[in-house]
């Protein structure tokens, strides 16, 4: 049987990347996020991610990145 958590994504980008693009002006957020995408989805146990470039990175080739991601189910 299929449970909820399995059909869940997470949306991943770099840890910071929404400061770095609004330079923290445009949305107000406090402090600066640390948690990389693979810290995030293990956290929630989530298993699939749509891994995303942001503000330039990560920046091909993809090697290291996906090592990171290793853990995952699927990365779209």
């Amino acid at each position: 049987m299929t449970i909820l958590k399995e059909k869940l994504w997470l949306w991943g980008q770099d840890a910071g990347s929404h400061h770095a693009a609004a330079g923290n002006q445009l949305w107000k957020l406090p402090g600066i996020n640390k948690m990389e995408p693979a810290a995030g989805a293990a956290y929630l146990g989530i298993k699939n991610m749509c891994r995303v470039v942001m503000c330039g990175t990560p920046a091909p080739p993809f090697d290291s990145e996906s090592e990171k991601l290793r853990a995952m189910h699927q990365v779209v």
